[in-house]
């Protein structure tokens, strides 16, 4: 072979194609997804070592710039760099395909919308959606695993399945959690959120745990005409899983200090978070709430994914106690995908619910921030008995009390569990009252104790108290509430 030869004998001008690939991949599948503008340099045909020395198809790939904040304000979110990852594979995938002259089937996107249902005497059924990629039609899913994990062992090598069902027989008092993925022939998905089941031998109430807490986000954003850049004071995103991507927290923002270095220069920021590991969404939340309301052993769980509520899967009439995760779900305005706590559709669901005489446990730190047009408030008010009174960020001070106790709240970014920073100040409406207070004295909490129904509200989530034994007292004493 000659020196413009790959070892395989090919042309080592196929790297340039490769190279071409890539960034057509991923210009068509960002602007597709997020509708952006994805702007491209194009292809360099130079002499660079990291690409000329392999005896394989080689490219740089250079995406986004730290000095950039456009690029960064993308490059920080969970949602596109899932987008953007999964362009390289499928660009890699189908550039090997066509120089084998083979086909080639792309791994599907995870299943959505999982529930479980009680079907019978210490029974459930699991049940999910397919997803589907609008942008890959080999990306069709043919089959789906189902792994299970009891009580606190590792969740097992999985059960595959051809329907999008499971049903499974417990062991009465035993906490069984689940998680799926599809597969095809190009691989397997990301797992779903996990949800949850038990069955308590002489139970005769059931409670439904519902996931509301999906958001995955950037921290929060300051650009106007004289600042720029990251804000973790107000908001430090929510990553996915643990995450290991900030040196510090930005100290200049002035845009006057533009294209300087140092200290006083656009941008800066300190070195505190090096090392550091920040821990955001698991999608495990559900199992901390079971967990609580096992303790009791009076109840059967079951849980879903809030949409299965919004689709109507699920009818919340069908539970004795409703319990709602809402974690950090807010529409923030700068992330690419929309979070908002409370939907239209959920919206009605819940007043349909409560007018039943239901029983409603809701917590997320922004409950009430994040339902601010008149007819949200009205929902606040009407429904949930809550009025909005602004936000309690004291990260020192992470005390809250009432109910008989005191306990401590995650409020500081670390590597342990999600942080709320930030947390609602919730005040009662109409014959409602303060159940628990912030360190300050302002309301963290509101009960409704109606003969037409009862509801408590939480300011901050439910999974942030730290203490584990702290969390099943407090659960005991909302459920004793909400269910005498």
């Amino acid at each position: 072979k000659g020196s413009t030869d790959l070892s395989s004998g090919l042309s080592r001008s196929v790297s340039k194609r490769f190279a071409q690939s890539l960034l057509d991949q991923i210009k068509h599948d960002v602007e597709n997804k997020f509708n952006v503008s994805w702007t491209t340099r194009g292809v360099w045909d130079k002499n660079y070592n990291e690409s000329r020395r392999p005896e394989v198809p080689s490219a740089i790939l250079e995406t986004m710039s730290h000095q950039n904040f456009n690029d960064m304000k993308l490059g920080q979110d969970p949602n596109f760099k899932f987008v953007l990852g999964r362009a390289v594979y499928k660009t890699i995938l189908k550039y090997i395909s066509s120089l084998h002259h083979t086909s080639y089937t792309v791994a599907p996107l995870p299943p959505a919308c999982p529930y479980v249902n009680l079907s019978g005497k210490n029974r459930v059924q699991l049940r999910w959606n397919a997803v589907n990629d609008p942008s890959e039609r080999t990306a069709t899913p043919t089959s789906f695993n189902v792994y299970t994990a009891v009580n606190h062992s590792s969740f097992d090598n999985g059960t595959a399945v051809r329907d999008k069902y499971f049903g499974i027989d417990l062991e009465p008092g035993s906490l069984y959690r689940f998680r799926i993925t599809a597969a095809n022939a190009g691989g397997e998905s990301f797992p779903t959120e996990e949800v949850a089941a038990l069955m308590h031998k002489d139970a005769r109430k059931s409670v439904l745990i519902v996931n509301g807490f999906h958001r995955l986000a950037a921290p929060a954003i300051i650009d106007d005409a004289f600042e720029q850049g990251f804000d973790f004071n107000n908001d430090p995103g929510v990553p996915y899983g643990k995450y290991a991507g900030w040196n510090g927290f930005q100290t200049n923002y002035d845009k006057a200090q533009m294209g300087k270095e140092g200290p006083s220069a656009l941008g800066f920021g300190g070195d505190e978070l090096a090392g550091t590991f920040i821990m955001g969404n698991t999608f495990d939340y559900i199992t901390e709430h079971a967990e609580a309301i096992r303790q009791l052993g009076k109840y059967n769980i079951v849980s879903c994914s809030v949409e299965a509520v919004e689709k109507g899967y699920i009818n919340l009439s069908d539970y004795d106690v409703v319990d709602l995760i809402l974690g950090l779900e807010e529409d923030d305005g700068h992330s690419l995908v929309s979070y908002k706590s409370f939907s239209p559709l959920l919206q009605q669901r819940l007043a349909n619910y409560t007018n039943g005489h239901g029983r409603l446990l809701v917590s997320g730190a922004y409950v009430g921030s994040d339902m601010q047009s008149d007819s949200e408030r009205q929902f606040l008010s009407t429904v949930l008995k809550v009025g909005y009174q602004g936000q309690n960020r004291d990260q020192i001070n992470t005390e809250v009390s009432g109910m008989g106790t005191r306990f401590d709240v995650w409020r500081s970014i670390n590597e342990e569990h999600y942080s709320a920073v930030a947390t609602d100040i919730l005040t009662p409406e109409g014959s409602a009252y303060c159940a628990l207070q912030y360190a300050d004295g302002t309301s963290a909490a509101v009960a409704y104790d109606g003969a037409d129904y009862k509801t408590f509200v939480m300011g901050f989530p439910f999974e942030c108290v730290k203490n584990p034994r702290t969390r099943s007292a407090i659960m005991r004493g909302i459920l004793a509430f909400l269910d005498k």
